[in-house]
């Protein structure tokens, strides 16, 4: 079987290996699904005779009792299976108590068990739970139209800030970001459109007088339209309690295929994409910061509607981090991996020569997709990863990376003399606390500077294979 590169499979249309992977897969009308798995989760799952959601959401539409299925990926029986778009409607309710009813995925795609109304509600057992995996438990009142703890908040719509939508702002002076185009906006009058080219850390920001908790919170969604590829670039949405940071996910080309340009495109960001602080509860504000490796060049272009986010709805959240998958993964909707070449290790350090098998959907084989071919075909350098940590070492696995900090008190960074040849790392700052690099067994020059502080971008380059090691950007 020949080696393929990943730029020759239709299975994938864009591969980038970072947290998050977009993956095109065929539904069974042969049209094209994209899914946003995080590769930990693609790669190192093994298949572990547990009926389990590996990733994203069962979600409701707003719209009567009707709820959908959205990245939906998860194992029943020792098969992985992929639900997108799938949609079931509940009952309605005219009994004169309440009631909660089940949505659960089995191997054809998501359906709903109807539970007994009462005073006080029992959850209805599943028919047949061996081959059924719960996703939701929803209350239905009696009489009710909509989901009884369901939340749909408007986070922008039309831009008519409080109390309907959330108050939004910017920092260009709408120079560069128009937060109420009425020029082919993507629904109804108004969207939020860039006119022209953005700067690195230029940022939109929505906020609200009532928080919304964390743990009701279900996902952030909203419709982009780019208007040119950006597939370099990054959009962070960090999360803040007022001023108190608590949260952030990343927009990028794994969450969505930014060189269509025809399309518009809807993103949902779920609970478990955000890494959250410790012991935060709630956010109030939404930040949307503009972020690239080579500032000051931001080829970001977009226009962004329809900002909702879903809160209260009972789901089931998604599995742990398995083991490394050591067989054949295969599903109903056209999946199949086999990584047996990197058995016990994850794809982070695997090397060039390790491979994974690929699905090639055009004639059902098989195909051998080396390590170095997948980075390749992500532009070797839109790799990402976040340090919370107090202290940290750069580990030659590191290599390509961009490595968000993000702590709200000073954090250590110690470089030796054990990465790799031409090793280069790209960093930013996303806490208040300063990151300071200092040489451990490396010879480290730092013309600019050795500490990082919030919202700034260094990088970190080893000259070929000597001991020499540069470190330069926007540092103090």
């Amino acid at each position: 079987m020949a080696d393929e590169k990943l730029t020759q499979l239709t299975l994938l249309s864009e591969f980038q290996h970072t947290d998050l992977m977009y993956l095109v897969v065929y539904d069974t009308d042969g049209l094209p699904i994209s899914v946003t798995i995080r590769v930990q989760d693609f790669l190192k799952y093994q298949v572990l005779n547990v009926n389990r959601i590996i990733s994203g959401q069962v979600v409701y539409t707003d719209s009567g009792l009707i709820f959908e299925s959205v990245n939906l990926i998860y194992e029943i029986n020792a098969f992985i299976y992929i639900s997108h778009g799938d949609q079931t409607t509940l009952d309605a309710n005219s009994s004169g108590n309440p009631r909660l009813d089940a949505i659960f995925a089995e191997a054809t795609g998501i359906d709903n068990k109807t539970g007994t109304p009462a005073a006080d509600p029992a959850e209805p057992n599943l028919d047949n739970p061996e081959s059924e995996l719960k996703t939701n438990l929803v209350l239905v009142n009696d009489s009710a139209t909509t989901p009884s703890e369901i939340t749909i908040t408007d986070v922008y719509l039309e831009n008519t800030g409080q109390p309907n939508e959330w108050d939004a702002v910017e920092n260009t002076s709408g120079v560069r970001i128009d937060l109420a185009n009425t020029t082919n906006p993507i629904t109804d009058t108004k969207d939020i459109k860039i006119i022209t080219a953005l700067q690195h850390e230029d940022t939109i920001t929505f906020d609200h007088n009532d928080a919304i908790t964390i743990a009701s919170f279900n996902n952030l969604k909203m419709t982009f339209k780019s208007l040119r590829d950006w597939r370099r670039d990054v959009i962070t949405v960090a999360f803040y309690d007022g001023a108190t940071y608590v949260g952030v996910a990343f927009i990028h080309s794994g969450s969505f295929d930014t060189s269509d340009t025809s399309n518009e495109q809807v993103i949902y960001i779920f609970n478990e994409l955000v890494s959250w602080v410790d012991g935060e509860t709630e956010f109030d504000t939404l930040k949307y910061i503009i972020t690239t490796n080579t500032p000051p060049n931001v080829r970001i272009k977009f226009q962004l509607d329809d900002i909702t986010i879903q809160h209260g709805d009972t789901t089931t959240p998604p599995a742990e981090s398995g083991h490394p998958h050591t067989g054949e993964v295969t599903g109903t909707k056209e999946l199949t991996l086999d990584v047996t070449a990197i058995t016990n290790r994850s794809i982070v350090t695997a090397v060039g020569a390790d491979y994974v098998w690929i699905l090639d959907t055009t004639d059902g084989t098989l195909k051998r997709a080396l390590i170095s071919d997948i980075i390749s075909a992500a532009g070797g350098v839109n790799l990402q990863k976040e340090v919370p940590a107090a202290t940290y070492t750069m580990l030659t696995g590191d290599n390509n990376y961009t490595i968000f900090f993000n702590r709200g008190t000073a954090i250590a960074v110690t470089v030796d003399n054990d990465l790799v040849n031409n090793f280069e790392c790209d960093f930013y700052n996303l806490g208040v606390g300063d990151v300071t690099f200092s040489a451990g067994t490396a010879t480290l020059g730092f013309p600019d500077g050795n500490v990082l502080e919030q919202n700034k971008v260094a990088a970190l380059i080893k000259v070929q294979s000597t001991n020499n090691y540069k470190l330069k950007g926007e540092l103090v």
